[in-house]
């Protein structure tokens, strides 16, 4: 699990490494600190702290400054009454067997929160730079409050539901903010340009609002698939289905019964035939220039982006 193990004990450097190999674990792969006092521990503790999260266990009285000092302090079920006061997490069956699922729930939550906090930073951040460049007259705002509401549920919406439907389990966030920062900024950064490159291809067309929604979504749904460690497949068919039923509602007659009444509410309907073309030409820009847009920043303008 990409966790890095150090043993930090009060006996001699022989005695650990013997109680190391009776685990089947190789010396090399472990971290042994000997003849520690339980100042020793929690200078080490903190030294660890300062560059990453760390979970100490621990279940003596000498154990408890270092204890106090982790990020998650655990105490086996055997341990010191004092030092189960000071723990974080007592395990009452006195086993770790349950530690690996226990991780791998808390980063499947961790990663879910983020991958809604982004998308909905995005949308966020996405509407207060095109009310700007509307205010600029560099380009026309296209959502009124209606539209607004249709990119909420198709952009932001239907990717929440997916990421808690379909988790993506056990992958780590370890700079929480950090990505989270990083991921809005690229993205809204994609989603402008590809905004931009429709305004000016399809600004005159007697549609152009309906196409520039449509690329708004397909922009946000590029971010979301790319946002996705697992479930790569689930996620594309979702966003996929998204924007061909959306098409559908923007492309078909506004005189069909109930399918009137949303493309009325939602001021999408009647385009024609006509707006087919344009619809995927500009879904495919959206779609291509937000993925060049994201990955390259990430991974060349901001190599210290990193992904667990």
């Amino acid at each position: 699990m990409n966790i890095t193990t150090h043993l930090l004990t009060g006996d001699k450097q022989d005695t650990a490494e013997a109680v190391v190999q009776q685990l089947g674990t190789p010396s090399s792969a472990m971290s042994i600190h000997a003849r520690c006092t339980p100042q020793d521990k929690y200078e080490i503790v903190d030294d660890l702290c300062s560059r990453g999260h760390v979970i100490m266990i621990g279940d003596g009285i000498n154990d408890i400054p270092a204890l106090r000092r982790a990020d998650v302090g655990v105490a086996p079920s055997q341990s010191s009454s004092a030092t189960k006061l000071v723990a974080d997490i007592v395990l009452e069956q006195g086993g770790f067997a349950d530690f690996p699922a226990m991780i791998n729930e808390g980063r499947t939550a961790v990663r879910t929160v983020l991958t809604v906090s982004t998308m909905f930073l995005v949308k966020n951040a996405l509407l207060v730079l095109l009310t700007l460049g509307s205010w600029l007259a560099a380009f026309p705002y296209v959502l009124s409050p209606r539209r607004g509401a249709l990119l909420s549920i198709i952009g932001i919406v239907v990717p929440s539901i997916c990421a808690s439907w379909w988790p993506q389990r056990g992958v780590a966030a370890t700079r929480f903010f950090a990505e989270l920062w990083q991921t809005m900024i690229v993205g809204t950064l994609g989603v402008m340009l590809s905004y931009v490159i429709t305004t000016q291809l399809f600004l005159s067309h007697e549609h152009f609002t309906i196409i520039a929604v449509f690329s708004l979504l397909s922009s946000l749904l590029t971010i979301f698939v790319l946002d996705s460690h697992t479930f790569m497949v689930g996620y594309v068919a979702v966003s996929v289905a998204s924007l061909v039923i959306v098409s559908l509602l923007m492309i078909i007659p506004a005189s069909l019964p109930i399918l009137s009444l949303v493309q009325l509410f939602y001021e999408i309907g009647g385009a024609g035939t006509s707006a087919v073309l344009p619809l995927l030409i500009c879904a495919a820009l959206s779609i291509a220039v937000t993925s060049i847009i994201v990955d390259s920043l990430r991974w060349v303008v901001l190599p210290r982006f990193h992904r667990s």
